[in-house]
């Protein structure tokens, strides 16, 4: 069973009925509540455990040895975790579109890259971290951080960890038992994929560079199994070769080569 995702399902239906009371655009990027600060405050702590999660699948130390106090101490969700899903994973470049109707941002606006800097401290960190901490310490001096922008931020930032951790394959008009067709899940985001689905002969890191969208933004990867290409391959082959035969046995084709034998 996927907790994880049902709590997030969750703040996403609450992000849409805030939604329902303010009108989602770019000039009201700034608008802030305690409501929206408390939205902010839960998606972190969602985060936290995601991040501590996915840590330990990739084999993080369980334990951090601390040289100047000579103690060890557990891992931090940001420094730690979120740092190693970093380096293995590259998701401080993972983006991801706010594509509901209910939302109208501009495309710039519209594009999020919610884990860029999440690995870092205190201030240098991304904004919705900095929000996060400075609401859950200090609500009345830090109410203005409580915002939309960094609402989205952690919810955009939840919803990349939860696709990581469900760690879903999807199949497009193969009836294999058990696969689903694409779905992105939110009723707000869309990640982006790199589609790099060319039967031509080649390595996956070489399909990932002839892509629109870069490999190192996208959450999913979307290609032919090499089985598949294989097959089109084949197929491309023998048409080609079959109108190729029927060209130079044809009579047009005879009648010029006589008349233009250097041709």
């Amino acid at each position: 069973m996927n907790l994880y995702w049902s709590i997030y399902e969750n703040l996403e239906a609450e992000v849409l009925r805030l939604a329902d009371d303010i009108f989602f655009d770019d000039k009201q990027l700034k608008v802030y509540s305690v409501t929206i600060g408390n939205l902010i405050v839960r998606c972190a702590i969602e985060i936290e455990s995601l991040a501590k999660e996915l840590y330990c699948s990739l084999g993080g130390a369980p334990m951090i040895w601390v040289e100047e106090k000579q103690s060890e101490r557990f891992p931090y969700f940001d420094t730690d975790c979120l740092d190693l899903l970093i380096q293995r994973w590259k998701i401080d470049k993972k983006k991801i579109q706010i594509t509901n109707s209910k939302m109208n941002f501009s495309k710039e606006k519209s594009i999020l890259t919610p884990l860029h800097k999440s690995n870092r401290a205190r201030d240098k960190g991304s904004l919705w971290k900095r929000a996060y901490q400075s609401f859950k310490h200090n609500r009345a001096q830090s109410i203005t951080k409580a915002n939309v922008e960094n609402l989205l931020g952690a919810l955009g930032a939840l919803y990349i960890l939860n696709l990581y951790y469900r760690d879903d394959s999807f199949w497009y008009g193969v009836p294999i038992e058990g696969r689903e067709e694409y779905q992105p899940h939110s009723k707000i985001f869309s990640p982006f994929v790199c589609d790099a689905s060319t039967p031509i002969p080649a390595s996956d890191e070489e399909r990932k560079i002839n892509t629109d969208i870069p490999f190192d933004e996208s959450i999913y990867f979307k290609k032919y199994t090499d089985n598949a290409a294989n097959q089109i391959l084949d197929l491309m082959y023998s048409y080609d070769l079959s109108l190729w035969l029927q060209t130079v046995a044809s009579d047009e084709f005879l009648k010029y080569k006589q008349k233009q034998p250097d041709m």
